[in-house]
Parts: C-alpha cells; sequence; structure tokens
C-alpha cells in the first residue's frame, strides 16, 4: 500500500514532462523534490480558494469550474490564461471521452491526454477539502499543474544549457523563477536568491502554447 507522501507526490509525473520538453536533459534529485513541492504548495492553494467559491454558492462538489475560478486568484498574469486554456482543452475532452466508447479501459489520465496522474491530483484536492470531488476538477487541476511544470522544466532546462549543464539542478530552478515575472509571483517566496543569477535572453522561450 502506498504511503500517503507517495499518493500526493508528482515528481514522476514531472520527469515525464521534463522528457518530452527537454529530451536531452536529467533533474537531480533535489531540483525534482523542489518542484514537487512547489506544484503540492500551487495545488492546496487553488483548491482552497475553490473551497471558498463552494461554500459561498453552497454547493456540495468541487468541479473543475472551481478549480479555473481558484486557479485565476492563485495564478498570475498570462501564465494563468495559457494554464486555462489548457484546462478548458483539457476538460473537453474528457467530456468528449465520456461520451464515446473504447475497446479496453485505460486510465484517466491517458484518456483525457495528460502526463500528469489525475488519481494523484484527485488525492491532493482530497486532502485538502471537506466536500465531494467532482472528476473534472481532479482533470483540471491536473492539467494546470502539467502546464505549470512544463513551463518551469522548458526554463530550467535553458537555464542548465546556458551554464554548459546535462542535468537540471536546484540552481536553474531557481533562475527560471527568478527570471519570470509570474513564476517569481508564485514561488519567489519559496526558493533562495541565486546570486549572479543570469539566464540568456534568447534561451528564454515565449509561453508554451501548446503541450
Amino acid at each position: 500500500m502506498k504511503s500517503e507522501h507517495e499518493r500526493l507526490n508528482f515528481r514522476t509525473n514531472t520527469y515525464r514532462v521534463l522528457k518530452q520538453v527537454h529530451p536531452d536533459r536529467g533533474i537531480a534529485s533535489l531540483a525534482k523534490e523542489s518542484l514537487n513541492l512547489m506544484l503540492h504548495d500551487l495545488g492546496r492553494r487553488v483548491v482552497c480558494k475553490a473551497n471558498e467559491l463552494v461554500k459561498h454558492s453552497k454547493k456540495r462538489t468541487i468541479t473543475g469550474n472551481e478549480i479555473i475560478y481558484g486557479a485565476k486568484l492563485v495564478v498570475p498574469g498570462e501564465l494563468f490564461r495559457h494554464a486555462e486554456a489548457e484546462m478548458v482543452k483539457t476538460l473537453t475532452r474528457a467530456r468528449n471521452a465520456a461520451g464515446g466508447t473504447r475497446a479496453r479501459p485505460i486510465n484517466r489520465s491517458a484518456q483525457v491526454g495528460l502526463v500528469f496522474s489525475v488519481s494523484r491530483t484527485e488525492n491532493l484536492i482530497r486532502a485538502n477539502t471537506q466536500y465531494r470531488v467532482g472528476a473534472s476538477a481532479s482533470v483540471a487541476l491536473s492539467a494546470m499543474l502539467e502546464y505549470i511544470s512544463a513551463e518551469m522544466l522548458e526554463l530550467s532546462g535553458n537555464a542548465a544549457y546556458a551554464n554548459k549543464k546535462t542535468t537540471i539542478h536546484l540552481s536553474h530552478l531557481n533562475q527560471a523563477i527568478q527570471s519570470d515575472v509570474d513564476l517569481k509571483e508564485m514561488f519567489g517566496h519559496m526558493v533562495q536568491v541565486v546570486p549572479h543569477s543570469h539566464i540568456h535572453h534568447e534561451l528564454l522561450p515565449t509561453r508554451l502554447q501548446k503541450r
């Protein structure tokens, strides 16, 4: 039986996302664990905001709509706009999948085209709410966490490349967060300032348009 820590961690998921955005990069265990803690904290904050909406609307269930609302209050600026697009797109795939038939059972993540585990995200929601959890809530939060992890790993991989490293270390993750105004607003309180950190301007991509 999996421990509570294993049921709530996203380390395997983030490594799979890394191989999508930087197939030739690895990630150090400390950086992987730090990223996991940041995503866990982000998910918890989004769920707390979703709880407020459910309470205000006198509902009993958290759905994808409440998760999107919570994300809007926690994820800043342009980063939220792209994350919202990913959530809406994934929820549409989930609705289409629910209405169709399939030859053999597949897990919920594969069904909606996600790398992040929908089941683990559901565990995260349940650990932070007293309300019922609708299927769309875990799908929406998984899509958001996957998009933001891809953004962070893209920038971290670029920072590693700029420093001629093949492995992403914690310093590269910190550099990525400090280089992006939205990420810094969300996670700046969770990282240490890296002295003389610098990422070449040409290595900083525009927002990921598709994941």
